[in-house]
């Protein structure tokens, strides 16, 4: 029989339409609808009854159909003796055949999936997951999925056990067609499954797990925000999820966001705090945790997500995470930069971090935007003391020409801070009488002159300046 001829057969038994379930195993010989194209197929009945092909297709359909059905879902032990033989002849009929048993079965699959399986994630998604329901809803999602899915998979997998592969008889040139029905069916259960779950509230959950595993890997003390979790059972969580196609690239996304939140916990944590004393920059120590505790705790998850092992991760992500742990660093010291110049330059580890932060000419903008916005909004105001404006003044120098010794930062942020000196009436006085001042021995200024407002800064400065020129001599 030729290829054209038997897919015009084909697609007259089963032309495109709506779902149907599997016919039986015996039916009457009531006729079958035929496409118009085909000779004498007005209403698909003849004379002599159904042609031999069309018994033959119908036949082969109700076989395969009924063995692959999920109504009801079956406990199939064994193989139809003729299952092979009538998949071929469904399959012999080129893409028609293919195209119809596909669409067929996703079909069955979007059934069971919409009536039984849908509704359970619904409705424990519905809701805004909280950070102690995290794990358990994914858990539960995960068996829920896992379940459907060895349900939905059952005669198939049965099919690929029962038949290696080897030779001709145990169904070699079937197998690429089977796997192939599987692997576009669990295409379809994804997206179904997507549907019934809001991608971005699974997303966050994700990685609010991701981001509790990489804390918990990395040494990253616990807080009320991130508990402490079993690795092991997060692991097995991760498997169990990308079995069921719920990691993929939105796991990878997911990590990502896990890893930028991590690094910030770090950051943020008493492990990178300041170091007031010795006023040293704690760069070194954040890079080292990045290289020794997460690149090897992100190697995993990424093993765990993408079924890859080894996983070769190269220096272009590894460039990329300590750029983003500077970054982290960057932001945090710079929120209180203001803070720091008051303080220098017992600040003065605080500003050397900053000083690897600001490479990029978009790291100084953002700096110096953070930095301005704080003096406009807690220095820049009527309540405040001219000397205190003059001290700020003198400490922002020193600072910012220690972050950029060539005095292009300084200028973006010194000209709001000018301006309002210079119309401050007492600056002039403030800073004579400041020049005048005399120190005692702890440094603190002795206002023998009955001058209420005298810039500590500045005097330390004349003073110190005195001293230096008394060594040259």
């Amino acid at each position: 029989m030729h290829t054209s001829h038997a897919a015009r057969v084909f697609t007259s038994v089963f032309p495109i339409q709506p779902h149907t379930t599997p016919t039986p195993e015996a039916s009457p010989a009531i006729g079958f609808p035929l496409s118009p194209g085909v000779p004498g197929a007005a209403n698909g009945n003849s004379r002599n009854g159904p042609s031999n092909d069309i018994k033959r297709q119908a036949t082969a359909w109700s076989t395969v159909t009924r063995f692959l059905s999920l109504s009801p879902p079956a406990k199939r032990k064994t193989l139809p003796a003729d299952f092979n033989s009538a998949l071929r002849v469904i399959l012999e009929n080129g893409r028609a055949g293919t195209s119809a048993l596909y669409q067929w079965f996703q079909e069955e699959i979007r059934v069971h999936y919409s009536t039984l399986v849908s509704p359970e994630l619904t409705r424990s998604w519905s809701t805004n997951i909280t950070c102690t329901q995290a794990q358990d809803t994914l858990t539960q999602t995960a068996r829920i999925l896992i379940h459907a899915q060895s349900l939905a998979f059952a005669s198939i997998d049965l099919w690929v056990k029962l038949n290696d592969g080897s030779t001709v008889a145990d169904g070699s040139d079937l197998h690429a067609p089977v796997v192939g029905l599987r692997n576009a069916a669990l295409e379809r259960i994804q997206t179904l499954v997507l549907s019934a779950i809001p991608k971005e509230r699974l997303m966050a959950t994700l990685s609010f797990i991701l981001h509790m595993t990489l804390a918990s890997m990395t040494d990253c003390s616990p807080t009320q925000e991130i508990p402490a979790v079993d690795k092991d059972a997060v692991y097995g969580l991760l498997l169990d999820l990308r079995t069921v196609g719920l990691l993929g690239d939105m796991g990878q996304t997911s990590l990502a966001t896990a890893v930028k939140a991590v690094i910030d916990t770090y950051v943020e944590s008493y492990a990178m705090r300041l170091d007031w004393i010795g006023k040293a920059s704690r760069v070194d120590d954040l890079q080292a945790w990045v290289a020794t505790k997460l690149e090897p705790a992100i190697n995993r998850c990424l093993m765990l997500i993408t079924k890859t092992e080894p996983l070769s991760i190269g220096q272009t992500e590894r460039d990329q995470w300590q750029k983003m742990a500077i970054n982290s660093l960057g932001f945090s010291r710079g929120k209180y930069l203001l803070s720091y110049v008051q303080m220098w330059d017992q600040s003065m580890g605080a500003v050397l971090d900053l000083k690897d932060f600001i490479k990029t000419a978009e790291a100084k903008q953002s700096l110096a935007t953070m930095f301005v916005a704080n003096l406009e909004k807690d220095l820049l105001h009527a309540g405040a003391k001219t000397s205190e404006l003059l001290s700020a003044y003198v400490n922002m120098i020193k600072v910012f020409k220690t972050l950029d010794n060539r005095g292009v930062l300084l200028e973006k942020v010194a000209q709001p801070l000018r301006q309002f000196l210079r119309e401050r009436e007492d600056t002039v006085k403030v800073i004579a009488a400041s020049f005048l001042a005399d120190l005692n021995d702890d440094g603190e200024v002795i206002d023998t002159a009955g001058v209420e407002d005298v810039c500590a800064v500045i005097a330390k400065e004349v003073v110190a300046s005195e001293e230096e020129a008394l060594h040259q001599v």
